[in-house]
């Protein structure tokens, strides 16, 4: 990463962050759906195959943003 020049920096991190806010829409859409189908769940006592888990959606999310902020020092050491 330390041989990234400005330009290649800001791009990189560009793109984490527009794959980080397609994640986090997806999901926020999910959030409805499973709030929906616990909802359903808790009344009819049935399982619930519609929850989606986002889990790796998360942790995804968290190594981007580790990986911007990595950028963001890196920005500031080779003043850009």
């Amino acid at each position: 990463m330390r041989n990234l020049n400005c330009v290649q920096i800001t791009k990189r991190e560009a793109d984490l962050e527009a794959r980080n806010r397609k994640a986090e829409e997806v999901i926020n859409s999910n959030r409805t759906r499973n709030q929906v189908g616990g909802y359903l769940g808790a009344l009819y006592v049935a399982p619930v195959v519609a929850i989606e888990i986002d889990e790796d959606r998360k942790a995804q999310i968290d190594k981007n943003q580790r990986e911007v902020d990595q950028l963001k020092q890196l920005q500031r050491v080779k003043r850009c």
